[in-house]
C-alpha cells in the first residue's frame, strides 16, 4: 500500500515539473500568416520576427504573372550575420493571410526542402554558407486564373534544440502572383526579348525562339483561344537564346486541331507570348 501511494506522489510530481519546450529540428507547417504568431509560440521558437534575419524570393521583387498550369521555380533565400544554421516554411495561398492552399508546391533535388501536408519546410536545420542559405522549390500554378500568394518565413537558430531568444526568425514579403491566360498577359514589346514563332501558318511544328538566362529551366504552354492548355512542357536553356519546338500534339500526343494558339513561356519572373496558326 505504502509503494502504490510512492507512485502516486512521483506521478503527481512529475506531471508538476517543469516542461522543457524545445524547437522541431525537423520543421513545421502553418507559420506563413504575417497576422499569426510566425514562429515565436510554445511548441516552436521564442520572440518576434527579427530583422537581424532577411527573407526573400531570389531575384524577384512583390510580383510577377505566371499562366495557369505552369510549373514555376523559386529559390527563398535565408540571410544571418551570426546563426550557424537556418529553417524555413513555405505556402501558396488563395489570399495574403488565409488557410486556403492555391496550386501545388514540389520539392526539387538538393532543395532542403520536404513536403508536410500541403506546405513545404525544411528536414533538418540547412548550415549556413557564408551567411547565406537558399531552399529551392516549384510551384505548380492552378488552372484558374486569378491572384494568389506565395508566403515563406524563416529562422536562424542557434542549434541547441530549445525555445530560445537567441533564434531569431523573419517573414518574406509575401510574393503576390497573378495567373493569366496568356490572352490576358501584357505582351513583351520589346524587340531583343519577344517571343518569336516560324512558321505562321505551320503545318506540323512550331519553332519557337526567345532571349534567356544560360541555366535557366523555362516553361512551355500552348493554349487554345478558349484559354485551354493544349500542350504543356519545360526547357533549359543552353545560351542566351531559348530554342524550342512543338510539334502539333496535346500533352496526350494526339495532333492538335488546324486554328489559332497561344504560345506562353514563363520564367525569369515573366511571361512572353505569341500566336501560332496550324493549318494541316
Amino acid at each position: 500500500m505504502q509503494t502504490r501511494f510512492l507512485r502516486i506522489l512521483f506521478f503527481i510530481a512529475a506531471l508538476a515539473a517543469p516542461i522543457a519546450l524545445e524547437a522541431n529540428s525537423s520543421g513545421m507547417i502553418g507559420r506563413t500568416a504575417r497576422n499569426g504568431t510566425g514562429c515565436g509560440t510554445s511548441q516552436c521558437h521564442a520572440g518576434a520576427a527579427n530583422s537581424n534575419t532577411t527573407v526573400a524570393f531570389e531575384g524577384l521583387a512583390d510580383s510577377l504573372v505566371v499562366a495557369p498550369g505552369t510549373t514555376n521555380s523559386f529559390t527563398v533565400v535565408v540571410s544571418h550575420a551570426t546563426a550557424p544554421a537556418s529553417g524555413v516554411n513555405i505556402a501558396a495561398k488563395t489570399t495574403e493571410n488565409g488557410g486556403m492552399n492555391a496550386g501545388v508546391l514540389k520539392v526539387v533535388s538538393g532543395g532542403n526542402l520536404q513536403l508536410l501536408g500541403p506546405e513545404l519546410t525544411h528536414f533538418t536545420p540547412v548550415p549556413f554558407e557564408l551567411g547565406t542559405v537558399r531552399f529551392m522549390f516549384e510551384w505548380v500554378a492552378p488552372a484558374e486564373p486569378g491572384v494568389y500568394f506565395i508566403r515563406a518565413i524563416a529562422n536562424a537558430v542557434n542549434l541547441d534544440g530549445a525555445r530560445s531568444e537567441a533564434d531569431e526568425w523573419n517573414w518574406a514579403p509575401v510574393l503576390r502572383v497573378r495567373v493569366s491566360i496568356a490572352d490576358g498577359v501584357e505582351a513583351d514589346n520589346d524587340p531583343l526579348t519577344a517571343l518569336g514563332i516560324a512558321p505562321v501558318p505551320a503545318h506540323e511544328e512550331v519553332a519557337i525562339t526567345t532571349s534567356a538566362t544560360p541555366g535557366s529551366v523555362y516553361t512551355v504552354n500552348v493554349l487554345d483561344l478558349t484559354g485551354t492548355l493544349v500542350f504543356a512542357g519545360n526547357v533549359t536553356s543552353t545560351d542566351n537564346v531559348l530554342r524550342y519546338v512543338w510539334n502539333g500534339t496535346t500533352s496526350a500526343g494526339i495532333q492538335a486541331p488546324s486554328g489559332s494558339y497561344v504560345v506562353a513561356v514563363s520564367g525569369d519572373g515573366r511571361v512572353k507570348r505569341g500566336r501560332a496558326v496550324i493549318a494541316r
